[in-house]
């Protein structure tokens, strides 16, 4: 078989594909870090430890308060205490020093125009395929029909040389 070089992965096991015939290998379970990711497919699978969250006096959502920690990947969890994580708010994610990658889960929003400030590590942002609303291309975070750039990781550098074409440019604070 020629294995792929990168795992296939859902919730609960990774797994590789033989890139020649498709057969599938053995599916293993995910070996966690506290940070979310597994130690084997180095991919984000649970939230980060330090989120915190609020939810709303309707118990219809929740959102995204607060990270503290000292990772340098968050993960943003899909649901908290059973409702769907809908909001990353104003600084959740502000200052933070040895952050470069964030991982949003699939029901996400809405990201407040501050949610990220003066992160400078960021290098990445990477969201859930499955998010109807937000996407990410190369580690950008753009609304999902493309046309909006959200959020341009702050590590790269001057984001007007690297827009895409017919986006409206944000700042690397979202304004």
């Amino acid at each position: 078989h020629n294995w792929s070089t990168t795992y296939e992965y859902d919730q609960e096991v990774h797994w590789k594909q033989c890139d020649s015939c498709g057969v599938t290998n053995t599916k293993e379970a995910h070996t966690l870090e506290s940070d979310g990711y597994c130690q084997i497919c180095n991919n984000p699978i649970t939230e980060s430890d330090g989120v915190f969250y609020y939810v709303s006096f309707d118990g219809t959502y929740a959102e995204v308060i607060d990270y503290v920690g000292d990772s340098t990947r968050v993960v943003i969890a899909e649901t908290y205490e059973g409702v769907p994580v809908t909001k990353i708010a104003d600084f959740a994610a502000v200052n933070l020093e040895y952050v470069t990658e964030i991982s949003i889960g699939k029901n996400v929003s809405e990201i407040s125009d501050w949610a990220f400030g003066n992160s400078k590590k960021i290098e990445k942002y990477i969201v859930d395929d499955d998010n109807p609303y937000i996407c990410d291309v190369d580690g950008v975070l753009y609304t999902a029909d493309m046309k909006t750039i959200l959020f341009y990781p702050p590590a790269r550098g001057a984001e007007s040389e690297k827009n895409v074409d017919g986006t409206v440019k944000k700042d690397e604070n979202g304004n």
